[in-house]
């Protein structure tokens, strides 16, 4: 069997069960994200000694993702249950009206290197499409396959064992851009989720607008996180904020899709004692692999670029040595930054480019040079942000997450979480990959017009039987019709 028929029986496998997982109660696919849960915590140190050998992380850190995946499995499914996203809707006066919310249909997950469980098998994309009611095919990624193929043996076993029908969940394996192109393009392919660089997520986006019925792709492709550093925060609290940064940056070999990337100063006392301890703190990141060979490759091609050009400051030069690399911190003037279109490239590893603006104009001026990203932030006393409207303004229209005196790294699986913002950082600013909100990627609304309640899905009928907070005729109820 060639590798598109393969793909073909896959995704027919898929339709034709979701034509019956689609039906399965809201308590039903809780119980499933229950069991997934507990199997992932029962074969918890296999999965993270494989996925340790394959990643180069660190087992401490995938401890930690290992428990945030059980996590989104938890949470997702509850609140898809509960109804703490769903709101139905339902206005009773010259039409009986009852809008609720439907699965698209089978959903193909693109896994993250940089996140072996959290982001790719077992990873929240999966969790919300299946609380959604969407069965789901992952493409394993060849930076952790044997960590993939373990996930995804154990989520079959939890699909077993809750009696429901096998082919829910299916994994393969695609080795070059004709399957990918297929896969995509399948007509029973209803969604996409991806997370990863910006070439694959705009491929699989423009691959779903070339077919004749597009679909959604919600594609998380990285963010530069540009950070604000206001004087009088700096004044007295520059090796604080030196200490905290730095930390963000290094963590991981600066391998997370929220590590700040950028950060604007203007000339001052306080930001060139900034600058120095900042470039000390940064000296505390030990030689370290990162992922892959090809993000290794990326992040030194990106380094060197920016090295040679001719504006550009290092302040402090990383070491590259057996395949380990450290931090390197570069500075540049904000007119070069804002002339320099190279230099608004996400450089995924330990880099950061801090940019010097001579007075506070030219740094409100660069805040108007920046693509969209995950979030932005900015460190400042709180008068200082009373009188800076205009630069919070700017900063809100190009990311989703807007931080005061924090940093962006340590995203948090909480409903009020958005893990998306602007293009090019996703596909669609609308959504999150993270809380329970990201439920909503994949289902679509739909509207009763007219019908018994009897024959209504349970969540709109008279009686309130799920006991769901609902609109009626404009108020938030739990009554009864």
């Amino acid at each position: 069997m060639s590798q598109q028929h393969y793909i073909h029986s896959v995704m027919q496998q898929s339709m034709e069960t979701f034509s019956i997982y689609k039906k399965e109660s809201f308590a039903g696919r809780l119980k499933l994200a229950e069991k997934i849960a507990e199997i992932l915590q029962l074969n918890a140190d296999e999965l993270i000694d494989i996925a340790a050998s394959e990643t180069n992380i660190s087992k401490e850190r995938l401890k930690q993702e290992l428990e945030r995946s059980s996590l989104q499995f938890l949470q997702y499914a509850s609140a898809y249950k509960n109804g703490s996203w769903l709101i139905p809707r339902i206005d009773i006066g010259k039409k009986d009206l009852r809008k609720t919310w439907i699965p698209l249909g089978p959903v193909v997950v693109y896994g993250a290197s940089n996140f072996p469980f959290a982001y790719s098998t077992v990873g929240g994309d999966v969790a919300s499409a299946l609380a959604a009611g969407c069965t789901v095919v992952v493409k394993a990624h060849a930076a952790h396959l044997q960590t993939s193929i373990l996930s995804a043996k154990l989520i079959h076993q939890a699909v077993i064992e809750c009696n429901l029908p096998s082919n829910i969940f299916q994994l393969i394996e695609i080795e070059n851009h004709a399957d990918g192109k297929f896969l995509i393009q399948h007509p029973y392919t209803a969604a996409v989720g991806f997370t990863g660089s910006f070439t694959g997520g705009k491929q699989l986006f423009d691959w779903a607008n070339e077919r004749e019925k597009p679909i959604p792709v919600f594609s998380e492709m990285g963010s530069l996180n540009p950070i604000f550093m206001l004087p009088d925060a700096l004044q007295n609290e520059y090796l604080d904020w030196a200490k905290k940064i730095s930390f963000s940056i290094i963590q991981s070999a600066g391998q997370f899709c929220t590590k700040p990337g950028l950060i604007f100063g203007i000339d001052s006392i306080g930001w060139n004692s900034f600058k120095e301890a900042f470039a000390i703190q940064l000296e505390a990141m030990s030689p370290t692999k990162l992922l892959h060979d090809g993000i290794l490759k990326s992040f030194r091609e990106k380094v060197n670029h920016a090295e040679k050009l001719t504006a550009t400051h290092t302040l402090r030069k990383g070491r590259d040595e057996d395949n380990k690399v450290t931090a390197t911190l570069h500075e540049v003037t904000a007119t070069y930054f804002m002339e320099t279109e190279i230099l608004k490239e996400e450089v995924f590893g330990p880099y950061c480019l801090l940019i010097t603006c001579k007075d506070y104009d030219e740094f409100l001026a660069a805040s108007q040079h920046l693509n969209g990203g995950l979030t932005a932030t900015i460190i400042a006393t709180y008068e200082e942000l009373k009188n800076n409207d205009l630069l919070i303004d700017r900063l809100q229209s190009v990311c989703g997450r807007i931080i005061h005196n924090d940093v962006p790294t340590g995203v948090v699986v909480e409903p009020a979480m958005l893990h998306g913002g602007p293009f090019p950082a996703t596909t669609d600013s609308r959504f999150t990959a993270v809380g329970s909100d990201a439920v909503a990627r994949f289902v679509r609304p739909i509207t009763y017009q007219n019908w018994k309640s009897i024959a209504l899905p349970d969540e709109l009928k008279n009686e309130n039987v799920l006991e769901l907070w609902r609109m009626v005729n404009g108020q938030l109820t739990k009554n009864n019709l």
